[in-house]
């Protein structure tokens, strides 16, 4: 499933779009088709080459279909597969921040975090914070591990987007929507997420059961900074004192203070 990971970060970045009505859709379908008939043919090449068992057993797929094939010249292999990541880590960090700046202008976060650089116009807090999180991950040891926790809860995250489309198409069946998923698609799509999601607690019980607990820790931050309004005034004093330092420190403003070069507010991000 996660082979073909990585459009969601197209629907983060909505705001940025010009005529998302049109462009959205041609991107979904061009990407969608391109990558999979690009997988699908690099797994033909590499059972031309390789039996199973020597896919099963290598360590770097890639690297092993190159010695095969290109002989010396598979040195460079490698060197790809680290643009390849840094691409995929480009696009996560692009789209997670925009998620993250959505979140505190919403006032689901805290607002630093909706704030923009004066000079780049991109959400450096909301970068920032996301790169701070992930330099703690990569601390960990077991790195299988933390793919392991990372794609279980990514399969949740997954399957409730899909559960709540089919909510807002129930509840709301009249909204304009100019990006219409088949109801269908998205029924399919949430049967098979359930029936990972349970097969994978099934196989390790123990790790994902503390991924899950590990989500559920979002609900008390969330009656606690949201849906608590009447804060104790010491506490709101506190956090103005603290935006409006970080602003100083990071030169970031809120994007409505911002205007273009022809007077208009810059409300492009």
């Amino acid at each position: 499933m996660f082979t073909y990971s990585g459009w969601e970060f197209l629907f983060m970045l909505l705001e940025e779009v010009r005529d998302p009505n049109k462009n959205v859709p041609r991107a979904v379908h061009t990407s969608f088709i391109s990558v999979i008939a690009l997988y699908i043919l690099t797994n033909i090449a590499y059972f031309s080459v390789m039996t199973p068992e020597e896919v099963l057993n290598s360590n770097a797929v890639a690297v092993t279909f190159a010695e095969r094939t290109i002989g010396p010249a598979a040195v460079i292999i490698p060197i790809f597969v680290a643009c390849s990541c840094a691409g995929a880590l480009n696009g996560a960090m692009l789209g997670g921040s925009r998620v993250t700046f959505a979140a505190g202008r919403e006032g689901h976060l805290p607002e630093f975090l909706s704030m923009i650089s004066v000079k780049y116009f991109t959400p450096w807090p909301a970068l920032m914070i996301g790169s701070i999180i992930g330099f703690i991950y990569i601390c960990e040891d077991g790195i299988i591990s933390l793919i392991e926790y990372m794609s279980f809860v990514a399969l949740i995250e997954f399957l409730i987007v899909k559960l709540s489309l089919l909510y807002l198409r129930w509840k709301k069946p009249n909204d304009e929507r100019p990006v219409k998923v088949n109801i269908v698609l998205a029924m399919c799509t949430i049967l098979s997420d359930v029936a990972m999601t349970f097969l994978a607690l099934y196989k390790q019980p123990t790790k994902n059961g503390i991924a899950i607990l590990l989500v559920l820790s979002g609900v008390p931050v969330y009656l606690i900074g949201v849906r608590w309004k009447s804060k104790p005034k010491p506490f709101l004093e506190f956090m103005r004192k603290l935006t409006h330092t970080l602003q100083k420190t990071l030169m970031v403003v809120p994007p409505a203070s911002i205007a273009k070069p022809d007077g208009d507010t810059h409300k492009d991000v």
